[in-house]
């Protein structure tokens, strides 16, 4: 296409991607060629949308060539392999582009949870019934993921739904009425909020990664804001290191990081509370990873981190510490907590 053409020329400059490739991953994404990639990254999704899907591949194809925005690297290879078994009808390129992808270091969590569902999609499709047997290959891998609701613990939640009325895009709308005849209007989440109250867990929060991302900050703030890793921090500004969501964080700090996850499992709830309030109390407002509005104070955050036993806080702390680009959000979650 015209975009690989001429603005893709920056990344062949051999002297500057050089300089580019000297600095620690998490400084790369500051430079001209990562500029122009995460341009370039937003044109794949115009090209789709005008039905190009051929030059839509070419870019994409490209991008996965450059190393310097590893965060994408799952994204990009998730719209090459759809765009090559929906649009352009390649299901035998699209499987040995997932292949590829499942061989990146890079391509984690839901991404690579997504792939793993194309090829399911793939291989079962009708008119792809020679590919069945590839199938059977991938599922006998040890890393294999096909979660279904029935490993889950499943609870069925009823409530009427307001008629769409044949929009398309729009999302669902709940009815509720209370026991007076009032009648409210409220989303999926206030309604699974709704029924867990009439449970007997009168506070819950819907908040996608903000309420872990909470107590993961207050409980490691000393070490991701530590000032002793180089370059981390340029601007008095920021609410988080330059090196957070990449593996590079976790290397520079792996000794403190290891030795805290170590402290959390050995303490009690008591201790765990103690911490979170004592980092709560003489941060609070600071900008950072604490979504401070979300909490009318301490006591409004301890109430939730009670539910949560010491030990098994330490293995959620420590996935995403070590890992947090991947499972910083996308939760579905709700915490609640019942009248004492």
């Amino acid at each position: 296409s015209d975009v690989c053409s001429s603005d893709l020329r920056l990344l062949s400059d051999e002297g500057l991607m050089k300089l580019v490739l000297s600095l620690p991953v998490f400084l790369r994404k500051l430079t001209a060629p990562a500029v122009l990639v995460y341009a370039l990254n937003r044109s794949v999704e115009l090209l789709e949308k005008s039905k190009r899907h051929e030059e839509a591949v070419v870019l994409l194809e490209r991008l996965l060539q450059t190393d310097f925005l590893h965060k994408y690297r799952g994204f990009w290879y998730e719209r090459l392999c759809l765009d090559l078994d929906n649009h352009l009808k390649k299901p035998k390129v699209a499987l040995n582009n997932i292949k590829t992808a499942l061989k990146d270091e890079y391509v984690r969590g839901a991404r690579r949870l997504s792939l793993h569902q194309r090829i399911i999609k793939i291989c079962k499709a009708k008119k792809n019934t020679e590919l069945e047997e590839q199938l059977e290959q991938f599922q006998a891998k040890h890393d294999w993921q096909d979660p279904g609701a029935q490993d889950l613990t499943t609870v069925v939640i009823s409530g009427k739904m307001v008629s769409k009325d044949g929009v398309a895009g729009t999302k669902s709308v709940f009815m509720l009425t209370d026991p007076e005849g009032g009648t409210t209007y409220c989303n999926v989440e206030e309604l699974v909020r709704e029924h867990y109250k009439c449970e007997g867990l009168y506070e819950g929060s819907h908040a996608e990664g903000a309420v872990l991302n909470s107590i993961l900050a207050l409980l490691f703030w000393e070490i991701i804001y530590t000032t002793k890793v180089p370059d981390a921090f340029r601007d008095p500004a920021q609410s988080q290191p330059l090196d957070w969501d990449t593996d590079d964080f976790y290397i520079n700090r792996r000794q403190l990081i290891d030795q805290r996850i170590l402290q959390i499992e050995g303490m009690s709830e008591s201790d765990v509370c103690e911490a979170v309030e004592a980092a709560f109390t003489s941060n609070v407002g600071v900008c950072s990873l604490v979504a401070w509005d979300r909490w009318r104070g301490p006591a409004h955050l301890l109430g939730l981190v009670r539910c949560i036993p010491p030990q098994k806080l330490a293995r959620i702390m420590e996935r995403m510490i070590k890992d947090h680009r991947t499972y910083r959000y996308r939760y579905r979650y709700k915490i609640g907590r019942a009248h004492v």
